[in-house]
């Protein structure tokens, strides 16, 4: 099961909106208390991004259009 799907199963379930859920997903990086990691991921995206105007491909994960149409 995605992260995606649990946090949307258990959101539902608790009627956790859009914000409680990023705060959780942010007090769960925090406590894997590798700072550095995240932000290396974060800087790779952004310069991925400024160089080739596109969001990286994470393979079979849903595109923020798809996840959040108009």
């Amino acid at each position: 099961m995605s992260a995606e799907t649990i946090i949307d199963e258990i959101g539902d379930e608790q009627g956790w909106n859009d914000s409680s859920k990023l705060a959780l997903c942010l007090q769960y990086i925090d406590n894997q208390c590798s700072d550095n990691a995240f932000e290396d991921f974060l800087r790779t995206q952004a310069n991925d991004e400024n160089s080739t105007g596109l969001i990286e491909d994470f393979g079979d994960c849903p595109s923020v259009e798809e996840r959040y149409p108009s």
